[in-house]
């Protein structure tokens, strides 16, 4: 009896197995059959040859893969090796072509695609709603991963406001990074390399990174991390878990969009994804959860994808501003004319242009702040020269010599020590300090320039008239005060140049972003010189009738 019940488990046992094998040949044979489709016909020069096609007829696909990432995609001694790049070899051999790599980076992969260098990416990329409108992400996905904060373990980081005052370097074009630029009070270091950003770490550079959890793990706080680094570094909190996707152009959707969304569920049926992440030491909890989903009913046998199969792509949307659509038409026009595509993400965005326009109202304030300030401390030191009492005068001449030979940076730095020590470091507070600041460091030169001419007129002249004598450079002091702001995003103001910062950090588009900013300081500071000329023209005018 026992040995009938023992056969009976084990006819089970194979008939759930076969059934099994059965159903996950499903996507896998859906796919063979669309690759043999693909070969029939010739491979001619002509228009017309679907993205699948052309990649067949070459006997070749290039796929855009990183060269700095560990576990993932790393070139070492002139090898490919990594998770990525071990699928992108599956991938190319189940097409029976050769693989030709090209690394790429967070900031030029879509790029990269768009303009035909690549045929697919394959390189660490999250998949996003904003990313969705302008590439095709293959899913199922082959990956997910949070973003986690990382610094030493003395720094307490236990919610977003204990990141205030806080230097946070990230990678360019991170999709996370829009959470920063959500939440003001921090200041944002991009930077391309990932290796750069762990330097900058290292190097005190930055007090915290934020970067994928299994970049964190890999290189700070992990198992392959080195020793001296666990013991030194601890993460602080995870966000925003997204899946990472493959991604082709939307005119390769069809063809080898669809090739790669049936083969990608063939390989986490099988197994096969586990096995290449685990090959490398990847945490492969997704794609465990993933070959589950995919070996049960309906997404085992389904051929169509149901909703509930597949794993929704983070949304990181910005709904367009109402100046969207002539941004976008202006990027059809370079499109017509360039083979790299421009845009404009402080404008089309709501949220990035009312961060614009929020930045550029702080950069607004800090400027006339900075003029009033250096203009009303100047005549202070000033007058404060002319004290009765000799300790006054003598402290006053000693601080002037410093104001006026250090850096503005080091003067904001001590700024920002100094309102530290006594007050809650809020975004009002770095404002009134960066411009009290620039003040104190341009009205120096405005009270040296005074004190000169009031000294050769027999020190008679009153205020008024010693200004209007002075106005040279009393004029160049106001001009040097307004040049200063975009300094004051050093010690985290909010200004044009630190939010536009922000928003090139979640969009990766920098040309713009520095073109627009350029072109806004210099109007800024042509409009300052327009202004301080005419009114000391009139002072001078004023000076020589007197």
């Amino acid at each position: 009896m026992a040995r009938l019940s023992t056969l009976s488990f084990l006819f089970w046992l194979l008939s759930v197995s076969l059934l099994t094998n059965v159903h996950a040949q499903v996507q896998g044979g859906l796919a063979h059959e669309q690759l043999e489709l693909a070969e029939k016909g010739h491979c001619s020069k002509q228009k017309g040859l679907t993205p699948l096609k052309e990649i067949l007829c070459t006997g070749e696909i290039k796929i855009g893969v990183k060269g700095d990432y560990r576990q993932f995609g790393e070139l070492q001694d002139g090898v490919f090796t990594g998770y990525e790049v071990d699928l992108a070899r599956k991938l190319a051999e189940r097409l029976g072509v050769q693989v030709k790599f090209v690394q790429v980076s967070g900031a030029d992969r879509i790029r990269r695609l768009l303009t035909g260098e690549i045929d697919m990416i394959l390189a660490t990329m999250g998949h996003t709603s904003d990313r969705d409108e302008i590439i095709h992400f293959v899913r199922p996905q082959y990956y997910a991963a949070p973003t986690t904060i990382v610094g030493a373990k003395e720094k307490i980081v236990r919610s977003w406001d204990d990141l205030a005052g806080s230097v946070i370097c990230v990678p360019a074009a991170n999709f996370s990074n829009i959470e920063f630029a959500k939440r003001k009070g921090q200041r944002i270091m991009i930077y391309s390399d990932p290796t750069r950003l762990t330097q900058a770490l290292l190097l005190g550079a930055c007090s915290l990174i934020a970067h994928d959890q299994t970049f964190i793990r890999a290189y700070l706080t992990g198992l392959m991390a080195p020793p001296e680094r666990l013991l030194r570094y601890d993460e602080k909190v995870s966000f925003f878990e997204i899946p990472w996707g493959i991604g082709v152009t939307k005119q390769a959707e069809a063809s080898l969009g669809r090739w790669l969304d049936l083969t990608l569920a063939d390989m986490h049926q099988s197994g096969l994804l586990i096995k290449l992440a685990s090959a490398h030491g990847v945490s492969n909890e997704f794609l465990v959860k993933q070959q589950k989903l995919w070996t049960q009913e309906p997404c085992r046998s389904s051929t169509t994808f149901d909703k509930e199969c597949l794993v929704p792509s983070g949304d990181t949307f910005d709904p367009p501003s109402a100046m969207s659509a002539g941004f976008e038409a202006l990027d059809k026009l370079f499109l017509r004319h360039s083979i790299k595509p421009i845009k404009f993400p402080m404008f089309t965005g709501q949220n990035a242009f009312q961060w614009f326009l929020q930045g550029l109202q702080v950069t607004l304030l800090l400027v006339v702040g900075s003029l009033v300030a250096t203009l009303a401390l100047g005549v202070g030191l000033f007058k404060l020269q002319q004290a009765k009492w000799s300790l006054i005068r003598l402290t006053t001449n000693l601080l002037l010599v410093f104001l006026q030979n250090s850096p503005v940076i080091l003067l904001l730095i001590l700024g920002y020590l100094g309102v530290s020590l006594f007050l809650a470091y809020t975004i009002p507070i770095s404002i009134i300090s960066a411009v009290i600041v620039i003040g104190l460091n341009n009205g120096a030169n405005v009270a040296g320039a005074m004190r000169e001419v009031w000294l050769t007129a027999g020190q008679q002249l009153s205020v008024g008239a010693t200004m209007q004598q002075a106005t040279v450079p009393i004029r160049a002091a106001l001009i040097n005060a307004a040049k200063a702001t975009p300094v004051a995003g050093f010690i985290g103001v909010s200004d044009l140049l630190a939010t536009l910062n922000d928003i090139t950090a979640f969009t990766g588009e920098q040309l713009t972003t520095f073109l627009v900013l350029t072109v806004i300081y210099l109007f800024l500071i042509e409009m300052v010189v327009i202004g301080v000329t005419k009114t000391s023209n009139l002072f001078s005018a004023k000076s020589v009738k007197s």
